[in-house]
């Protein structure tokens, strides 16, 4: 198996690397950020045990589609690539663009958010919300936010 090095310098696109952050002779995000400067650039799945947020941060950032901490089981490594598979087929091959509903669809894939398959004469149950009860109500007030307060996302 070749390393992502020999492969970039013998021009043979790489399509994933998987990637441990805490190298013992190199940084991990550092590899992720030279990575990205190939043409095209190489998929990561981070597989590492720093659970760091800035580091989460960081190898998102340089452009980690999962991140997935040691210790970990088979199957949860098996659903990374699955999912990661599924990601890959729902992209269009040989274009340079896509849609707005493929690209949603794509992501849905590789975070896990699609609707379970069902088998020939299932049907999914009915949703016990009614419409109505996702409404404000006219007399609620938005909620208020002071000018220095910042979105968080999880």
């Amino acid at each position: 198996m070749r390393s992502a090095s020999e492969a970039a310098a013998s021009e043979t696109p790489i399509d994933l690397v998987l990637l441990d952050i805490g190298l013992p002779d190199a940084n991990g995000i550092a590899l992720a950020s030279a990575l990205s400067g190939l043409r095209p650039a190489p998929d990561i799945i981070v597989i590492t045990s720093e659970r760091d947020l800035e580091m989460v941060r960081a190898a998102v950032g340089h452009g980690a589609l999962a991140y997935l901490l040691k210790p970990f089981t088979f199957s949860a490594f098996r659903d990374r690539l699955e999912r990661y598979q599924r990601y890959r087929d729902a992209l269009p091959a040989g274009l340079d663009a896509a849609s707005q509903a493929e690209i949603d669809r794509a992501l849905a894939q590789l975070r896990g958010l699609t609707a379970p398959r069902l088998r020939r004469g299932q049907h999914r149950a009915p949703t016990t919300k009614s419409p109505a009860s996702c409404v404000i109500p006219p007399t609620a007030s938005p909620p208020t936010r002071s000018p220095n307060a910042s979105a968080s996302h999880g």
